[in-house]
């Protein structure tokens, strides 16, 4: 029988090794968060100025490290970030719908952004010649809600150029149907 950490373990050993866990949409209350990072995005990105990856990003161990190493252990909301940061619902990557996301956003698959960066000369160049108009590519993680649906993390790292990006923490709260951005918290800037 698995322990917790044997559990993760192994889920941090599929996933390093390149085994793709099962994707499953996004959930309908998850758009509403990611809809409003979209209009809060670091670094002057915009929905209409920046791809948006298909599907959520998992984390490896070193983002843990990352966000514990930023984040204040005595902080209220502390336990949504060890949920992200363990990985215990971050490993399994959701698909993300472009209708849910209005209009100006266009998604694509993580896989098509890294081919151009599989060489760094002249990436970024080969980048935005390939998408006209768009200056950066936007990777969102899945929403992790608190016990009782009224508070939530989501991050997000936007990419921009060799020395531009930002890697953000969103902490959330809910006002009845309306999500609020209460903290953004860096996580990393280049």
């Amino acid at each position: 029988m698995f322990c917790h950490f044997e559990w993760l373990s192994a889920l941090i050993l599929l996933s390093a090794q390149g085994t793709p866990l099962q994707e499953r949409p996004a959930e309908s209350k998850d758009y509403a968060i990611y809809n409003l990072i979209l209009d809060n995005l670091p670094q002057g990105a915009t929905r209409q100025t920046a791809l948006i990856f298909n599907r959520t990003t998992t984390r490896d161990p070193s983002f843990r490290r990352s966000v514990l190493r930023v984040f204040p252990r005595e902080y209220p909301d502390s336990a949504l970030v060890d949920s992200l940061a363990s990985g215990t619902g971050a490993f399994r990557p959701h698909t993300l719908d472009v209708e849910r996301f209005g209009s100006g956003v266009r998604l694509i698959d993580p896989g098509r952004v890294r081919s151009f960066f599989l060489t760094r000369d002249r990436a970024w160049e080969r980048f935005r010649a390939a998408y006209p108009g768009i200056q950066s590519f936007v990777q969102l993680s899945n929403v992790v809600y608190g016990p009782d649906g009224s508070t939530a993390l989501v991050y997000a790292s936007v990419s921009c150029g060799s020395l531009c990006g930002q890697g953000t923490l969103y902490f959330l709260t809910r006002d009845g149907e309306i999500w609020r951005v209460k903290h953004a918290i860096g996580v990393w800037v280049s």
